[in-house]
């Protein structure tokens, strides 16, 4: 976690990133110490992982709030909003907000995004549906493997697959640290080379392929994405198990 303060005369801002703990940290010491902060405008960011509490902790040291996000994001189970109407009864009073809709996506291919509204169409979950730009690209591929050792095979292949293509970065997405070790561990006895496995958030991305836990690989971007494996055991019907496959 970091707090950056600007104390220049005449600045009142500052930028918080990393840590969900802070809006905590706040509250406690306005109760120890009084509430000596006050800032014009607050922004925040990826706000469907934190909890009405602390945005509303947040509201109490602005004089106004920009509160960006996407509930179809969050990929928390143990924290953050299901729904903003949680944070429009809690947090705000009647006629105190305005929310605006952005629903059209700039980052992925058409047919991505289209795979990920099928996703979010199945998991039974109101969510809003993205439009995409018409930016095309390959459809992505579903593949059926019997054993882990024609799991990993596969992956082996899609990278071989990526490389042709040209591709600079490949991202493989895992559903837990340990399964990033473990995949890491597979490739390397099948002799693939220049990747690296990421368990932490501050770790910076240095080779070409990038083994992962999805719950990291937010605000990242990849020439290509493998999700190692998407079967019923893995990603049950559960809400961040779907967002889990449309944060990326």
């Amino acid at each position: 976690m970091w707090l950056s303060l600007d104390s220049r005369k005449g600045a009142n801002r500052f930028s918080v990133r990393g840590h969900v703990k802070l809006p905590r940290c706040l509250y406690i010491d306005a109760k120890i110490n009084g509430k000596k902060l006050q800032y014009e405008h607050i922004v925040i960011d990826e706000a469907q992982d934190y909890s009405p509490f602390q945005l509303a902790i947040m509201k109490d040291y602005a004089k106004s709030m920009t509160i960006l996000g996407d509930i179809a994001q969050g990929i928390f189970s143990f924290y953050g909003l299901d729904r903003w109407e949680e944070i429009e009864s809690y947090v705000f009073k009647e006629k105190e907000f305005k929310r605006l809709h952005l629903q059209t996506s700039y980052r992925s291919t058409k047919q991505i995004m289209d795979l990920a509204n099928r996703v979010l169409l199945n998991s039974n979950y109101d969510f809003p549906l993205v439009i995409p730009v018409n930016r095309p690209g390959d459809v992505p591929t579903i593949k059926k493997v019997e054993s882990i050792g024609e799991l990993y095979d596969e992956i082996v292949n899609s990278i071989r697959i990526f490389e042709e293509k040209g591709y600079k970065k490949i991202a493989i997405l895992t559903a837990s640290k340990q399964g990033a070790i473990d995949t890491y561990d597979q490739l390397m006895r099948r002799q693939i080379t220049q990747m690296e496995v990421i368990t932490e958030g501050n770790q910076a991305l240095k080779e070409k392929i990038v083994i992962i836990p999805s719950y990291l690989v937010k605000g990242l971007e990849f020439d290509a994405v493998i999700i190692e494996d998407v079967s019923d055991e893995t990603f049950k019907d559960e809400t961040q198990h779907a967002n889990s496959h449309f944060a990326p």
